[in-house]
């Protein structure tokens, strides 16, 4: 496991905390509130978001499901019971994984097994997407470039193709830098 960050306003005493230290070896980050987590959560890359609500903002079904969009780590959040019944359609829909409390030690760490082997599971094709959409912008970023020398140098989608590719091997530059420095210099 990556990183940990564990989100709980604070307590005396606290044995999921004290859990993920002896059970796991782990050194989990600590916050107190929802926007220490989302602050901490976007500075680095975490494994594991663990939420035992209610924070002192709220129940954390908020922070949760928006830690969940802005970061690839799997997200348990921990609720009362009462809590966890209302919250549990709309949290799960969005990828967290919600725990009733109290939660035994067998099923807190099933549900961190089955949340990390989800994460594992799904990181390949985010990390894909992400290639994916670099690829997109670059083509876009080529297109708009095509664009403005078949404009202004009055030359054939095909000369410009063939232009920005001459460009790159010469500079020995991506065509990305190649687009990039055309529409520097001829966009209005």
């Amino acid at each position: 496991m990556e990183r940990v960050l564990y989100v709980s306003r604070p307590r005396a005493e606290d044995p999921l905390l004290d859990h993920l230290r002896t059970a796991y070896g782990w050194q989990p980050a600590l916050c107190h509130t929802a926007g220490q987590a989302l602050e901490r959560a976007g500075a680095a890359e975490w494994g594991l978001i663990v939420i035992n609500a209610p924070l002192q903002e709220g129940a954390g079904e908020q922070v949760s499901i928006q830690l969940a969009r802005q970061t690839t780590a799997a997200i348990l959040l921990l609720l009362p019971p009462a809590a966890a019944e209302e919250m549990v359609e709309s949290a799960e829909g969005q990828g967290v994984f919600v725990l009733r409390r109290p939660v035994g030690r067998g099923a807190l760490e099933r549900a961190i097994h089955s949340a990390c082997v989800a994460r594992n599971r799904l990181l390949p094709l985010r990390q894909e997407k992400d290639k994916l959409a670099g690829q997109l912008r670059t083509v876009r970023l080529v297109s708009r470039a095509k664009l403005v020398l078949m404009q202004d140098l009055n030359m054939t989608e095909d000369q410009a193709h063939k232009y920005i590719e001459q460009q790159a091997m010469i500079r020995r530059l991506p065509k990305e830098r190649i687009a990039q420095t055309i529409l520097r210099t001829y966009e209005h």
